[in-house]
């Protein structure tokens, strides 16, 4: 299964209006008129930030992780779509290795629409776990 790599704190771009509109309410302040027109890029600059770190920490995981079966107690769909109209699924999963005990955690990606009916509660799919903080996986695609 394939990993959409997405900004998943939509609520994060709300900021940029609000800083803009808190600028306007300082305007009086000689120095708010010099940064205002930084704060977008300061905003959009710390959305890429945010997104590349993730991405960076999944190739990661991907790279080092623990490879382990999980059986889906739920899958749900969140209602966030990518740019490819895949729809973001929340996974509970039940990680079961040989390495540490059998543990719950949940996943949050983007599938495409061909690989939705291997997300049915029961089944049984793979994935990578971080073997410093177990809470971490994602759903591997090899």
């Amino acid at each position: 299964m394939r990993y959409k790599y997405e900004i998943q704190n939509g609520w994060f771009l709300l900021l940029i209006p609000i800083a803009i509109v808190i600028s306007f309410q300082f305007s009086d302040l000689p120095w708010i008129n010099q940064i205002r027109t930084l704060i977008p890029v300061l905003a959009v600059g710390l959305i890429l930030i945010s997104s590349f770190s993730k991405r960076l920490r999944s190739k990661k995981l991907k790279q080092s992780g623990i490879s382990a079966s999980a059986e889906i107690l739920e899958a749900k769909e969140t209602g966030m779509y990518d740019n490819r109209y895949n729809p973001q699924i929340k996974l509970y999963l039940r990680i079961m290795s040989e390495h540490i005990p059998v543990y719950e955690t949940q996943f949050s990606g983007y599938f495409s629409k061909m690989e939705l009916h291997k997300l049915q509660k029961g089944n049984i799919i793979w994935i990578k776990y971080d073997p410093n903080n177990p809470k971490k996986v994602i759903v591997d695609s090899d």
